[in-house]
C-alpha cells in the first residue's frame, strides 16, 4: 500500500528551509551536478503528474528511507526526529537522517514488522534539499560538524567507489526532508514468485494521530476536533444522506485503542475461513441498486486521509453509517 503525505504545517517547513538554503548559497548556485546522476531522477521527472516539479538548481530530489513500519507511520505524522536518527542504520557520518537513491539500499534498513505488520516492510519516499554538499569516499563521523558550521548543508558518502555499494545522503536537519509517500510492501524471491495484490489495510485508521501505535500493547484514549477538511467532508456526507438541510456545527474524532482493538478481533472472528458476505446491494438480486448512501457518496470522496472506503473492508461488508443520540 502507498500513502500519501499531506501536511500543509510539515510543508512550509520544508519550503521554508529550502527557500533559505537557496537564498545562504546565492552566490554558489547552481551547484555542481551529481555524476552519475541520483538514480530517481528519470522516474520523477516522466511523471508529473505524480511528482512536483524539482529544484534542480538546489540539490532537490526525491530519496528512499528505509525504517520499521511503525516508525514510517510515525514519521509521517510527527516528521523526522534526530534524537533517533542514525539509531538502526549507524553513525557512518555522524547523527543526521539518512537517505538512498537506490530503495535496495534502502530496504536494507526496513526491518520487518511484528504482530499486524508481520512481513511488511517500509520505505518513505522524501523530496529532500541536499543544498550545498561536502562529499567524502571515506568514513567520517565528523562529517556533519562541516554542515552544522555552515561551510555545507548536507553529506553525500559516495560508498559505490570505496566499497563499491551504494551512495548514502545524509541531512542535520529535518526541515531539509518532507516524508512526501510511505511505501509498505512485502518481499518476494522474484516477481513471478509474488502473490497477487490486495488491498492491506493499516491496523487502525491511517488518517488517525496514533496510527503508528500498537494498539495491543500501547494504549491511547482520545479525542481531536477534526481538521477542516474532514469538516468538510462530513457535512458533505450529512446533506447527502438527509432529507432536510443540516449543519455540521462541530465534529470529533475518537481514538480509542482498547474499543478500536475489540472491534478489529470482532470483524476478524466474522471473517474466520475466509468467509464472505453478501453486500447490500447483493441482498435483492439486482446488482445496480440498494448501495448504501453513505458507500455511494464516499466512492466519489477524494478522502483517504480523512474518512474513505479505502480503510474499509469490503469483504466483511464494512461501511460507515449513522447513529443518532442525544449529547448527554
Amino acid at each position: 500500500r502507498v500513502i500519501r503525505v499531506e501536511d500543509s504545517e510539515l510543508w512550509q517547513r520544508y519550503v521554508d528551509r529550502r527557500g533559505a538554503i537557496m537564498e545562504t548559497r546565492a552566490d554558489e548556485l547552481p551547484f555542481h551536478a551529481f555524476k552519475p546522476p541520483v538514480l530517481t531522477g528519470d522516474s520523477v521527472s516522466q511523471r508529473a503528474g505524480t511528482f512536483e516539479p524539482l529544484r534542480d538548481d538546489g540539490n532537490e530530489f526525491y530519496l528512499w528511507h528505509g525504517t520499521a513500519v511503525r516508525s514510517a507511520l510515525s514519521i509521517a505524522q510527527n516528521d523526522f526526529t534526530l534524537d533517533m536518527a542514525g539509531s538502526h542504520a549507524g553513525t557512518m557520518y555522524g547523527r543526521g537522517i539518512y537517505l538512498a537513491e537506490s530503495s535496495t539500499k534502502a530496504d536494507e534498513y526496513a526491518h520487518e514488522g511484528e504482530g499486524h505488520y508481520s512481513g511488511v516492510h517500509a520505505l518513505v519516499l522524501c523530496r529532500v534539499c541536499l543544498g550545498k554538499v561536502y562529499y567524502t569516499t571515506t568514513r567520517n563521523q565528523e562529517a556533519g560538524s562541516k554542515v552544522k558550521a555552515g561551510e555545507y548543508d548536507s553529506v553525500v558518502g559516495d560508498r559505490s567507489k570505496s566499497a563499491k555499494t551504494f551512495r548514502e545522503f545524509v541531512v542535520y536537519d529535518a526541515d531539509q526532508v518532507y516524508p512526501e509517500y510511505v511505501v509498505l510492501y512485502s518481499r518476494a524471491p522474484s516477481l513471478e514468485a509474488a502473490p497477487a495484490p490486495s488491498r492491506f489495510h493499516i491496523e487502525v485508521p491511517v488518517y488517525w494521530n496514533n496510527c503508528h501505535r500498537d494498539p495491543s500493547s500501547d494504549p491511547f484514549t482520545q479525542t481531536y476536533t477534526v481538521r477542516r477538511r474532514t469538516h468538510d467532508l462530513l457535512q458533505r456526507l450529512v446533506t447527502g444522506t438527509s432529507t432536510s438541510g443540516k449543519k455540521v456545527l462541530e465534529a470529533q474524532r475518537v481514538e480509542h485503542s482498547k474499543m478500536w482493538s475489540r472491534y478489529a478481533a470482532c470483524k476478524a472472528g466474522l471473517l474466520a475461513g475466509g468467509a464472505r458476505y453478501k453486500a447490500a446491494n447483493e441482498l435483492d438480486g439486482n446488482l445496480e441498486a440498494g448501495h448504501p448512501l453513505t458507500q455511494v457518496l464516499l466512492e466519489d470522496m477524494d478522502s483517504e486521509n480523512a474518512i474513505s472506503t479505502e480503510n474499509l473492508q469490503e469483504d466483511a461488508n464494512e461501511l460507515l453509517l449513522w447513529h443518532g443520540s442525544s449529547l448527554s
